[in-house]
């Protein structure tokens, strides 16, 4: 599947490349607190300890004018390289956070080191498939690269029941439409950028997996946090979000630095 979309964008002129995390070295975070500790202590480097293919990955999103994350689902979410791979791409890639850190450099007279490449958003797309119906968290587990990295989703597609996909016409044509449809969003300005694929409750991130409150009638969506009010009319479930709640969804500066200022970070 990865490869019908990458196949579609190469006939129509981008340069491709596909990256198997099977083939690399993603050890796990391990907590250490250090790119954390650099938000709080301006003295303290904050480079991440640990040895591996995560800096060389580093470099290759960063020269990417798009992406394409594609995942099975193993277990209801995202198999264990891909995870490992997200929490490794939490604190010390957060764009809000990075900002935060370049503003207090230069007010302190320091140099600013951050590579501004990380500043240009770029569109994305997901790709997720699962072996039956059992894949519920396919869409939050896959799409969690978004929030710190602040990309711009542009599509996504989820199919139940994998066995015979790469025979279903119908299906690989979904997935050449997604390849022209990044490729046509890499040439727009990021205001000027849509997202074609299904809607989920969620108008930010497009995600379907809310969670409940019990004692209210909000909910809270599973990826990007964005709370709304659930109401039922004429039999089908609605989830209605205020203009207030959308600008501090996880996937923009405004909800990141809410959580920010929550852990006391900015």
């Amino acid at each position: 599947m990865s490869r019908v979309v990458l196949k579609e964008a190469y006939e129509n002129g981008c340069e491709i490349e596909l990256i198997n995390l099977k083939y690399l070295q993603i050890k796990p975070c391990i907590g250490c607190m250090k790119c954390v500790t650099k938000l709080f202590n301006p003295n303290h480097a904050g480079e991440c300890p640990i040895q591996d293919d995560m800096a060389w990955l580093d470099r290759k999103i960063l020269e990417a004018d798009g992406l394409l994350f594609v995942a099975p689902m193993y277990e209801c979410s995202v198999p264990g390289e891909y995870r490992m791979m997200c929490d490794r791409l939490g604190p010390s890639h957060d764009i809000t956070f990075k900002k935060f850190l370049d503003e207090r450099s230069k007010s302190m007279g320091m140099a600013v080191t951050t590579d501004h490449r990380w500043y240009t958003p770029k569109p994305v797309a997901f790709i997720t498939h699962g072996g039956s119906e059992w894949s519920y968290m396919a869409y939050p587990s896959v799409a969690t690269p978004s929030i710190s990295l602040g990309l711009q989703i542009v599509d996504k597609v989820h199919f139940d029941y994998n066995d015979g996909i790469l025979t279903n016409e119908c299906h690989m044509e979904r997935l050449r439409e997604m390849g022209r449809h990044i490729i046509t969003m890499i040439q727009k300005r990021p205001e000027e950028r849509e997202y074609v694929g299904p809607q989920g409750y969620c108008p930010v991130c497009h995600n379907d997996v809310m969670r409940l409150d019990f004692d209210s009638n909000k909910c809270e969506c599973a990826l990007c946090g964005t709370i709304g009010t659930i109401s039922v009319k004429n039999n089908k479930v609605q989830v209605d979000f205020t203009e207030d709640a959308k600008i501090l969804s996880h996937l923009i500066d405004g909800g990141r630095t809410k959580h920010g200022t929550i852990l006391k970070f900015v």
